[in-house]
């Protein structure tokens, strides 16, 4: 028996879970982590049903969503280059995932991060360990790779990988022992939020689950992501990791969709960090009522808002980067120099061994470059201790690091 170290959006009320009408109670019985005995209930959610209810509001909400989406598609489709700005579009989003998590970290500090193999914290590992699973994940399903049960579990163990709480033999493995959702790391299980079902019932529902997230005969892609992420949080088939991984297959889903977005260009961790306690309350209120209608239209919005800000947001970055390079070229800066500036978007922080790699020059000729680029006023030097100095585009991090309204 383990505890998950976060909480994820449930609640366990015995009286109301043995009501719901999507699922069941069953009982379970042995010992915790702790060796402590229990007797108590596991909740068992029912294969999501054919056809999902929704009302008139939440039709309408899809149709605004899908239009912001579609505009976003059609910026992104304009990009010469899409997955350079996708780069700070994945990592505010695993900022954001992880810190729903309890994970709190910056942006910065993860860009940092990347440019030094040094020994990040913690807290940064468990970031950068993100980053890599939802890139992976992003490069896959460009190769045409379906989105399934092994294509996640090799996920969750990139997702895992530098996790120390986490066994290896658990990493990308569904889980073989009974986990709860508890207020802290001792309570006992008598105490705790919610419990997901016994190991015993996980392989068959996480198989139902992939199943109805991939039948486009059901309903349109975004209402699957919505009710497909309350479904895989219920069932919780990892022993941790799952409200992370689930946020990722939600934008995964609908880059293997196809139709809906064709580059990892939104976030929706932002929006549900913003408003977390809505967002853990909706899928509580899914458990007890059976009523997906006001998740659905919750999270129709957050595509909706987070769409919208992106491309503002893409706005913005192009216009700054455009007028960056311009007043480079009017002042005939050349080489090195005006390639950082054209990949300003994608890679705000950099480092002269970073920027030598990147664009196979010397370490001599980096640094010239960004004393080009220091002199007229792009970037910023931040010294960090012997031998080890950064460069910020300051306006370029800025705009990355803003929620457009």
């Amino acid at each position: 028996m383990i505890k998950e170290r976060r909480a994820v959006p449930c609640g366990m009320d015995i009286k109301q879970f043995r009501q719901s009408p999507i699922g069941s109670l069953v009982h379970i019985k042995g010992e915790d982590g702790l060796g402590r005995p229990y007797d108590h209930f596991a909740y068992v959610p029912e294969p999501l049903p054919p056809n999902i209810n929704l009302g008139d509001a939440t039709w309408r909400a899809l149709a605004d969503a899908a239009l912001e989406l579609g505009l976003l598609g059609g910026q992104g489709n304009r990009l010469p280059n899409p997955r350079l700005l996708a780069r700070p579009i994945i990592r505010a989003e695993a900022v954001s995932s992880s810190a729903l998590e309890g994970t709190h970290t910056t942006l910065p500090q993860v860009l940092q991060s990347e440019l030094f193999e040094d020994s990040p914290s913690q807290e940064v590992t468990e970031v950068l360990d993100q980053i890599h699973a939802f890139e992976h994940g992003v490069d896959l399903i460009a190769d045409g790779r379906p989105l399934g049960l092994n294509l996640i579990k090799h996920l969750h163990a990139l997702l895992m990988e530098h996790d120390p709480r986490c066994p290896a033999s658990e990493k990308g493995e569904f889980r073989r022992r009974q986990n709860f959702i508890g207020p802290n790391p001792r309570s006992r299980i008598e105490d705790s939020l919610f419990v997901p079902p016994p190991p015993s019932h996980v392989v068959d529902a996480i198989r139902a689950w992939e199943t109805w997230m991939h039948d486009i005969s059901v309903t349109h892609v975004l209402v699957r992501a919505a009710v497909s992420h309350y479904q895989f949080e219920t069932i919780h088939p990892f022993i941790d990791g799952n409200g992370r991984l689930g946020r990722l297959i939600v934008l995964l889903l609908l880059l293997h969709d196809g139709k809906a977005l064709t580059q990892p260009l939104i976030n929706i961790s932002p929006y549900l960090e913003a408003n977390r306690t809505e967002y853990q309350n909706h899928l509580r209120r899914i458990t007890v009522t059976g009523d997906f209608d006001p998740w659905v239209r919750f999270f129709l919005e957050g595509i909706k808002q987070q769409a919208r800000r992106a491309v503002e947001k893409i706005d913005a970055l192009r216009r700054a980067s455009d007028e960056m390079i311009a007043e480079l070229r009017a002042k005939r800066v050349r080489g090195t120099a005006i390639r950082l500036a054209e990949d300003a978007i994608g890679f705000p922080v950099v480092a002269a061994p970073d920027v030598r790699d990147r664009y196979g020059i010397t370490y001599q000729a980096a640094t010239q470059a960004l004393s080009v680029m220091v002199d007229h006023g792009f970037l910023t030097p931040i010294t960090l201790g012997a031998n080890r100095r950064i460069y910020v585009f300051e306006l370029i991090m800025e705009l990355s690091e803003s929620e457009m309204n």
